[in-house]
């Protein structure tokens, strides 16, 4: 999906679970599918988990104790996403200690043209990262990856939070996006710049440029902050 694809589906209502699926971004259940069935409630403490449809299967997570910890230079899965070498501009991503309303109030609460300053963690799927466009996915704090649990090296991609209950999961995520002037995304992948991995807890300040009854609320990001 190139730039103004992105762009003119993300612009129809109708089409924000294609744009989701696209850039699996959608929340996965314990199979492993995206968006599909019923996901475990963080109660579950991960009851049920269907590791082998991870791709943990004959995975000795003694062996990479990094992984919990969603690093692209840890990760086995480095290679399903696009590694950014591009610079973005100076000042646009900046490192501290992230403050504002966390995703769920955000997204309770925003209207489409405001400008907010939303909290979350990169994640939301195996691949929260879109791989050709400088997009990418947060969710609430609030909820639980599975690098959280009482057994953080059991999942090889935590950032999927595959444990947590769809429906929060809806509320909970918000999508971040990098355009030029003209308001198209930027077209290369931002996974490692400047600090943007899964799991880091960013505070994204932008401007709501679509949000709808299904789920999507995607802010153009003028200045994000990264813990």
């Amino acid at each position: 999906m190139n730039p103004m694809q992105y762009t003119n589906a993300r612009r129809t209502t109708a089409a924000t679970t294609a744009l989701l699926f696209a850039l699996g971004m959608t929340a996965c259940d314990r199979s492993g599918s995206p968006g599909t069935g019923a996901a475990a409630s963080s109660g579950d403490a991960h009851a049920g988990h269907d590791h082998a449809a991870h791709g943990h299967e004959g995975h000795d997570h003694a062996a990479h104790p990094g992984d919990a910890r969603g690093t692209a230079s840890a990760s086995k899965d480095t290679d399903a996403h696009s590694i950014s070498h591009v610079k973005l501009p100076d000042g646009l991503v900046t490192r501290g200690e992230p403050s504002g309303t966390n995703v769920a109030a955000c997204k309770a609460s925003a209207k489409q043209g405001e400008t907010v300053t939303v909290v979350g963690r990169i994640g939301g799927s195996r691949m929260p990262f879109a791989n050709d466009v400088a997009v990418f996915t947060i969710v609430d704090p609030a909820l639980k990856s599975c690098a959280d649990g009482t057994d953080p090296d059991h999942c090889r991609t935590p950032w999927d939070y595959c444990c947590e209950d769809r429906e929060a999961m809806k509320r909970g995520m918000a999508t971040i996006e990098f355009a030029d002037a003209q308001g198209v995304p930027l077209g290369f992948p931002v996974r490692g710049a400047s600090g943007l991995e899964p799991l880091a807890t960013v505070a994204v300040t932008g401007v709501v440029v679509e949000k709808n009854d299904a789920g999507l609320m995607v802010v153009r990001a003028t200045k994000v902050v990264v813990r």
